[in-house]
C-alpha cells in the first residue's frame, strides 16, 4: 500500500494595513506570538521620551514598525537579525554568532 504522507500546517498571517512586521514575526515563529499592542510596547522601549516615536506610525496599531522593533522582538526568543550590506561584499556575510543554519557557497 501507499506510505500515508503527514502535511505539515504552516501558520501564515494575512497583511493587514501597515503590519509586516507584525505578520512576518508571527510567520517567522509559527505562531500569533506578537500582538500590534506588543510591537508598540517595544517601539515605546526603544525610544521612551520621543513624542512622536520614530520606530512606528503616528497612529498607535497602525503599524509601520521599523527594523529596530523586528530585532527587539526577535531577542525576545533569543533570535538575532543579522545585518548584511551587500555595498560591502562578502564580507558583510560573516556572522559574529554561531550560524544554526548552513548556506550555500555558491550563490
Amino acid at each position: 500500500g501507499m506510505a500515508s504522507m503527514e502535511v505539515a500546517h504552516l501558520y501564515h498571517e494575512r497583511q493587514q494595513y501597515f503590519r509586516c512586521a507584525l505578520h512576518a514575526l508571527n510567520n517567522l515563529l509559527q505562531a500569533p506570538v506578537f500582538t500590534r499592542s506588543d510591537l508598540d510596547d517595544i517601539a515605546h522601549t526603544l525610544s521612551p521620551q520621543d513624542t512622536i516615536n520614530p520606530h512606528r506610525s503616528l497612529v498607535p496599531g497602525l503599524g509601520l514598525y521599523d527594523v529596530n522593533v523586528i530585532k527587539a522582538a526577535l531577542a525576545l526568543h533569543s533570535l538575532f537579525l543579522h545585518w548584511i550590506d551587500f555595498r560591502k561584499g562578502a564580507e558583510s556575510m560573516l556572522c559574529p554568532v554561531p550560524r544554526l543554519f548552513s548556506w550555500p557557497r555558491k550563490l
